[in-house]
């Protein structure tokens, strides 16, 4: 009997069911553009007032229980 095995074709069924799935998502994917100095072109910065205010202090104050505080 020279058929496929279970396997062979369990595992021909899931490459094929990937390709056929995964080929409209390949569109989306776009080369990487380089940039020498990431520093001078650095492209949002407003993340950094929300980090530097993150921890500012205000009128109410929450406890959390540490169990591990000692």
């Amino acid at each position: 009997m020279s058929g496929v095995s279970r396997r062979e074709f369990l595992i021909l069924g899931a490459v094929t069911t990937v390709g056929i799935a995964g080929y409209p998502l390949l569109h989306h994917l776009r080369a990487i553009e380089t940039v020498d100095n990431p520093l001078d072109v650095y492209p949002f910065r407003g993340w950094e007032k929300v980090y530097r205010d993150q921890y500012a202090y205000d009128s109410s104050f929450t406890f959390i229980c540490s169990p591990n505080d000692t």
